[in-house]
């Protein structure tokens, strides 16, 4: 598939800073709504971008983006470039990070639950490679404003 848009920042000079191109997965560090996501993101000429929830109902411009929420590109009806969002802590798919998120990383630390790979990874916060109580506990201190970021180094 061919990659037809890029997200990009702008330094003091605001001159563009190409951040990422996007074919995979795109890390979400706060919460973004699908119209801030359009804004960062340059279509190339011809196509039209679409968001997803991750039950796959279409998004509006105020529905947050969250784990496994994907975008679309498309050009004349063809889909040509897909991405899928990844929220460290999110769990849930809703675009934030609550209680319910580091229930479902308790619940699948103690093998009630099963995680899928993109959930997994929003889980796994501490970066252990294993999703434990640690990481329950630091996705509910962040959810409750006890700590500033979910993933620890940030």
């Amino acid at each position: 598939m061919d990659t037809d848009y890029s997200v990009t920042s702008t330094d003091a000079n605001d001159k563009i800073i190409p951040m990422f191109s996007f074919g995979a997965a795109i890390a979400l560090q706060d919460n973004i709504t699908f119209g801030e996501a359009k804004q960062l993101l340059l279509p190339a000429s011809g196509c039209s971008l679409e968001g997803y929830a991750p039950n796959g109902t279409p998004l509006t411009d105020s529905d947050l983006l969250g784990t496994c929420s994907f975008l679309s590109s498309t050009k004349d009806g063809i889909i040509v470039s897909q991405a899928i969002f990844l929220m460290m802590g999110d769990l849930d798919g809703n675009g934030l990070v609550n209680a319910s998120d580091a229930l479902m990383a308790l619940q699948h630390s103690v093998q009630l639950i099963e995680l899928d790979e993109f959930q997994w990874a929003a889980a796994d916060v501490d970066g252990s490679e294993s999703v434990n109580a640690s990481d329950a506990l630091t996705i509910l201190q962040y959810s409750v404003g006890l700590i500033d970021y979910c993933v620890g180094g940030m």
